[in-house]
């Protein structure tokens, strides 16, 4: 008996190496499980740092801009009643950090932004209306508007230039300047725009010349046809959507020498009683297969989503949910849980499920009358000072690994 309890004693010794050996691997994957979204099942959603923690920002009607810094749950005005610089509606926005963002609206105006919305600084160098902004780098910020106008600053908006003017071609082969609505930059040379046009027009150089292609099944004459978004991930995939419920997937490949780019673009199959009635107005994607797009459906509110399936589109009717949702403008996705959605009946709802379930959120009451037009934010992921936040789930996980260790290392001292 004895001598089995030795070679036990033994066989222990020999194995406890081993096992500290692996402890530094076990915990930084149980770190890793815990500071990500912890469970990937809508029906049950575990809800992590960027369903709880980040900003948003929507503006709308009479210059109005809201803010919410913890993805949604409250609001505050950044841009509203007296201390507007400008009642000019707004049309879109843009932030390259939570801090830098830039909004346009109608009669040229721009705002800009470098501190969260603290202060605006305005510009108003061009008279046409703007409806799409990209800010590529802090301070190299393209918009797009009427005529067909591109428009850009180099110095991060202290002064404005005219970039190029786009052509299109009506149902009957005239040119015309078209209003654009989107523009999205993917490096220095590469990008994309669209408008109301059958067309989307590619630059290479920069955007000093700007090529024009067919929309994909789409006829080049198809009269009034309206593209109105381009979404963009982190990774160059696009969702590109518009009016009689068209819906791209776009993807930006490279050459062998990576040298050249090609953007793919893929039509998906949107599923309707009448297509012709379903007009897209905004979308947000998180990468090429999970994304959301509303809009409406012959005055019907409807979200069609992706989850991890760009084949599988779920279709719902949002005048239909407990939470009535008329005329959704636009959609901010910071995970694969929660999409916030805009509308131009004044309401900001948000899902936590996937866009299943909606509840409507309280706006400040200085900006109850606005019509919302666009969206956009930055997840708790995608910002360095949201790092150090951690999910309660997350603090217990590693209390536990720091117990467990703890014990290991105390039992291999005594041994």
């Amino acid at each position: 008996g004895a001598g089995q309890t030795g070679d036990g004693l033994m066989a222990t010794k020999l194995r406890m190496p081993a096992l500290l050996r692996l402890l530094p691997a076990v915990l930084l994957l149980l770190l890793l499980l815990a500071s990500s979204t912890s469970s990937q099942s809508c029906s049950a959603p575990v809800l992590g740092n960027d369903d709880l923690y980040g900003w948003i920002y929507v503006v709308g009607t009479s210059g109005n801009i809201i803010k919410s810094s913890d993805a949604g749950s409250t609001w505050k005005c950044v841009h509203c009643g007296l201390m507007r610089l400008t009642m000019e509606d707004l049309h879109d926005i843009n932030f390259y950090s939570a801090l830098r963002g830039v909004a346009v609206g109608n009669n040229g105006v721009i705002l800009s932004t470098w501190n969260g919305g603290a202060n605006w600084q305005l510009n108003q160098d061009f008279s046409n209306h703007l409806y799409g902004v990209h800010i590529f780098q802090p301070l190299v910020i393209y918009a797009v508007g009427d005529a067909g106008k591109v428009i850009y600053t180099d110095n991060g908006g202290d002064t404005w230039n005219q970039l190029a003017q786009i052509e299109a071609v009506d149902a009957q082969g005239v040119k015309f300047f078209p209003v654009l609505t989107s523009i999205r930059f993917t490096d220095n040379s590469n990008a994309i725009i669209v408008g109301h046009a059958n067309f989307w027009w590619l630059t290479d150089d920069g955007g000093a010349t700007w090529a024009r292609n067919n929309l994909t099944g789409v006829a080049w004459n198809e009269p009034g046809v309206v593209m109105r978004r381009l979404a963009l991930d982190q990774l160059a995939h696009f969702i590109a959507v518009g009016n009689k419920g068209i819906m791209y997937t776009i993807t930006r490949q490279t050459n062998d020498q990576n040298d050249a780019v090609q953007f793919i673009w893929k039509k998906l199959n949107v599923v309707a009683q009448n297509l012709s009635q379903v007009d897209f107005f905004g979308a947000s994607t998180l990468n090429s297969t999970t994304f959301v797009v509303v809009g409406d459906d012959a005055d019907k509110g409807v979200v069609y989503s992706s989850i991890g399936a760009a084949e599988i589109l779920q279709a719902k009717d949002l005048s239909a949910a407990t939470v009535k949702i008329r005329r959704p403008t636009s959609v901010y996705m910071p995970s694969t849980f929660t999409s916030v959605v805009a509308t131009s009946g004044g309401d900001i709802l948000r899902s936590q499920d996937c866009a299943t379930t909606w509840i409507q959120l309280q706006v400040p009451e200085a900006a109850k009358a606005t019509q919302w037009m666009a969206i956009d934010g930055r997840s708790a992921s995608q910002e360095s000072q949201a790092a150090p936040r951690i999910h309660q789930c997350g603090r217990m996980m590693m209390v536990m690994v720091v117990t467990m260790t703890t014990m290991v290392l105390a039992k291999s001292s005594v041994m």
